[in-house]
């Protein structure tokens, strides 16, 4: 969670470039956050179950990989 709260500091950066007048609220940022949240939950729960089918207890870049691909994200994330 604490790269998560980088990143939305991070999004209020990248606003303030675009335009000084721009705020967030507390709310916004919040549910931002939760589903952030959500989303890399239900991802590292798939990619569980892509090592699961494996027969491995771990879960390796290559199953992240696969539930991106499945779940159609195809975007570069860093």
């Amino acid at each position: 969670t604490a790269k998560l709260i980088g990143n939305i500091i991070n999004i209020k950066e990248i606003t303030f470039s675009f335009h000084h007048a721009l705020q967030w609220q507390s709310i916004a940022l919040e549910a931002m956050q939760h589903a952030a949240e959500d989303y890399i939950i239900g991802l590292m729960g798939d990619a569980n179950l892509s090592a699961l089918h494996a027969k491995r207890v771990t879960v390796m870049p290559k199953d992240l990989q696969l539930a991106k691909r499945i779940r159609g994200t195809f975007f570069n994330e860093s």
